[in-house]
């Protein structure tokens, strides 16, 4: 039951749940784009390969790290691939989540067993 777990259980449970989901949308999007041919099969790899470094988060913080960075990175490849132009307010709303990610992440793991 969700109430007998320590609040820092929680949080490690959240940020997982957040994290996993993230990536497989990101995933599932890039697939999505990609049978429309909508973006090249190079970049459908790229989306893919940093989606699932993402989901080995939990087993090490690099891979969280590198995992968001390349995910952030590819979705301003999509946007200038997809529109021909980077959208100032999706790639803001993105930094804004990726850094807040990032930021929480790293609180978590300097104060839980996670590195």
């Amino acid at each position: 039951m969700i109430f007998l777990i320590k609040g820092g259980d929680v949080m490690l449970i959240l940020v997982n749940i957040l994290v996993y989901v993230y990536s497989v949308l990101m995933l599932i999007s890039s697939i999505s784009a990609y049978m429309q041919e909508v973006i090249p099969f190079i970049l459908l790899l790229m989306n893919g390969l940093f989606a699932i470094i993402l989901l080995f988060a939990f087993k090490s913080s690099y891979c969280f790290y590198i995992g968001m960075i390349g995910i952030f990175v590819c979705a301003m490849i999509n946007g200038i691939v997809m529109n021909g132009t980077i959208n100032v307010v999706h790639i803001s709303i993105r930094i804004v989540f990726t850094v807040l990610m990032l930021y929480g992440f790293y609180q978590l793991c300097s104060h839980s067993k996670l590195k």
